[in-house]
Formats: C-alpha cells, structure tokens, sequence
C-alpha cells in the first residue's frame, strides 16, 4: 500500500501574483512573459507589470521560471505490490504533479481498499484506472490468466459508482499476463464491454513483447490509449524495418486511438522513441493530420522509482533530448492527459476565471544523465525543475 506523507511548507494566500516570469498558453501551445494573479482560488488576471495591492501574496520568479497548468501523469502504480514503497506526495506532488492517475493497479475486488486508504486521502490528487482483472496487479503478473472471475457487468457498475475516481478501464495484455493469445483478447473484448456499460469510458492497453499488436490495435477506438507505444522489443514495435509506422498503427492514429509513453522499467526505448516521433511527423505531413498529442508518462512503480523512470521531470526532460519542443513537452502532461480523462477544459487552459492548478517549473539548461528501459545512455542539456506547485487552493513549495 502507498505511504502518504503530510504536505509541509503550504499556504492558503487569498490573493497571489506570480511576478517575473513566463505563462504557459496552453490554447496557443506558447510560452509568454507576463504576471499571473490568483484570487479565491481562481484565475484572476494575466498580463506584464500586473499592479500588486499591499496585501497581496508576491512570488518572485525568473525569465528561466515557466508557470503551466498542474502536471498530470496519466501512468503511475500506488496499490498492491506494485506501489510498495510508493508515496504519492513525494514521488508525484513534490515532483510538480498535481493529479496522477493509478493506471489499474486494482481491480473489482480490490478497489475499494485502494479507495479507502489511498485514494479518498488524496483530495483529488490521485484518481484511477480499473483494472478489468478482477485483483488488478496484486500478483503482479498473470491477472488474465484465467477468466473465471473477470465480471463485465460487476466492474462497469463500480465505475459509474465512481465517476469522480474511475476514469478509464484498463488492461495489460501480453503473453506475462495471458495463458493464450486467444485468452488475451477475449480479456480485451471484455475490457472494451465494461468501458462501454460504463457510459463510454476509454480502455488503456498495455502493450509488452510477444503481444498480438495487430488484433490489439484492430480493436481499438477514438480516445483508447496504448500506452507503452514505444517500447522496443522483438516483438513489440508499433515500427517497421524502414522506421516508418505500420499500417494498423497509423490506421489506429486516424481513427483517434492516443499513444502514452509509459515510460516505466521496460517501456521507454530512446532510439524507439525518437524513429517514432519521426514516424508521426512524416505520416502528418503525409495527411495534413496532427497525430501527436500523445501523453509523456512515468509508468512509475517500486521497480522502475530509483531507475529508469525515476520522475515525470525526468521522463520529460527525455522527451525533449530527443527533439520534442518543451511547448509540446508540456501539453504532453497538460492538456492532453486532461483531454484523455475527458476533464473539463478548465482543467488545462488557465482561462480568466477558472479554478487554479498550476505548477511553476524552472528551466534549468545544465547538462543531465539520461538512461532508457534498455540501458542505453545518454545527456540532455534542458531540464523542467519543479518549484512550487498551487492546488486545492494551497501553495506549496517543493524545491530541494
């Protein structure tokens, strides 16, 4: 079970200004130098040289300083075996996340104490994914081995009990969880009947060495998530031998199904990584398409904590080694998260009038150690650093 540590260093200003650095315009997809002013909780203005009124809040920040919407990290693991050692506030919130999602580590039977101790503590900072397996990761592996107790009709009811908490159903399916390849999709098939009882909810699929990319993909809707895109494996690669994408992923891209990096031990390969994002780009340019609001995610669990996922700043300082803009690099744990939880707009666009959720990063352009699922290495020289977060109407600092 994760361990929650107390929030320390937090205030409730009434009014906050945030002066000297750089908005993040999350509708423009640009990085703007101006002032932001917080009032009850809300967005209250933007805009350079905001005037600030004797008992106003001051944060000073600098040109290196970027104030974006909350982080959200689409992928993390907090429950049973695989969220020992795993505490929320300091792996997530300190590491500027404002919501994480647990991407099924439960499942029916064992969701309500995820809930009880876990979830309803977290005061909307941590939300999940149910697993269709009915123990979720308990065992870590095998969930789909048998279907004996997998219940369509069961775990659809749990998640329009909680609307607030469940947001997607999910499913790993690989030959680790699934004694045949048949049993596998039926596990999906499954999946995909719960999302749709549940009023529609997306399915996120867990893609490892040995699954039936094809069938799985072939399967797959508008707003489905394939996290783990990346990944390269025998196996396992949504690439051809030419680096360009296969027909059934590109296919899939049209149709809308999201890619999620989910970076965790074994799912972030750098040359992968990088072939794939040249991959999207030439099919865009090919179709006049934009497919890649894809989500930057750690997939952060006990085995993957120390290395090689390590954090969401780190994961996405990864993303922008490799040639990703830190404009797209945000979005990727901003706005398209948020659109794949099917949150409100409020939730990323930092609009006049919408509730505050908002993490300050500084970009720090020193030299950084990179290391990916496979062992390679390498350096980057652009890092996001967490500074100070604002959620729940509470600021907090969170710098080392």
């Amino acid at each position: 079970m994760a361990i929650i540590s107390p929030i320390t260093n937090a205030t409730t200003p009434t009014t906050l200004i945030f002066k000297g650095g750089r908005v993040y315009d999350a509708k423009a997809n640009k990085i703007e130098t101006m002032d932001l002013k917080i009032q009850n909780g809300k967005i209250a203005a933007k805009g350079k040289n905001l005037e600030v009124a004797r008992t106003d809040t001051v944060r000073m920040l600098n040109e290196n300083d970027i104030v974006t919407p909350g982080g959200i990290d689409l992928h993390t693991h907090y429950f049973g075996c695989w969220g020992n050692k795993m505490d929320p506030i300091a792996h997530g919130l300190y590491k500027g996340v404002t919501l994480q999602v647990d991407a099924g580590s439960s499942g029916m039977s064992t969701f309500e104490d995820f809930n009880k101790y876990t979830l309803k503590n977290m005061n909307g900072m941590l939300i999940a994914m149910l697993n269709i397996s009915p123990a979720g990761l308990a065992q870590q592996t095998g969930e789909n081995w048998f279907l004996t107790n997998h219940s369509v009709q069961k775990t659809a009811e749990l998640a329009i009990a909680n609307p607030d908490t469940i947001k997607i159903i999910k499913i790993r399916n690989g030959p680790t969880q699934n004694a045949t390849e048949e049993i596998g999709i039926r596990a999906l098939e499954m999946a995909k009947e719960a999302a749709r009882l549940a009023g529609g909810l997306p399915v996120m699929v867990h893609i490892e060495d040995g699954s039936p990319l094809e069938k799985i993909f072939n399967m797959l809707d508008a707003d489905d998530i394939v996290t783990h895109a990346f990944r390269k494996n025998p196996n396992c690669n949504i690439l051809d031998e030419g680096n360009r994408l296969k027909p059934f992923v590109l296919s899939a891209l049209q149709r809308g199904v999201r890619f999620d990096i989910g970076h965790g031990y074994g799912g972030f390969d750098k040359d992968n990584v990088l072939a794939g994002m040249g991959a999207i780009v030439a099919a865009e340019l090919l179709s006049n398409a934009n497919y890649r609001p894809f989500t930057t995610s750690t997939d952060l669990h006990c085995f993957s904590l120390e290395t090689p996922a390590k954090s969401l700043p780190d994961v996405v300082a990864k993303m922008i080694s490799l040639g990703m803009t830190k404009e797209d690099a945000i979005a990727s744990i901003t706005r398209y998260p948020a659109e794949a939880l099917r949150l409100p707009e409020s939730r990323w666009r930092m609009d006049i009038g919408d509730e505050a959720n908002l993490t300050v990063w500084e970009h720090d352009f020193s030299v950084h150690p990179f290391v990916d699922s496979n062992q390679n290495q390498w350096n980057g020289n652009e890092m996001l650093n967490p500074t100070v977060v604002y959620v729940n109407k509470q600021l907090i600092d969170i710098a080392a």
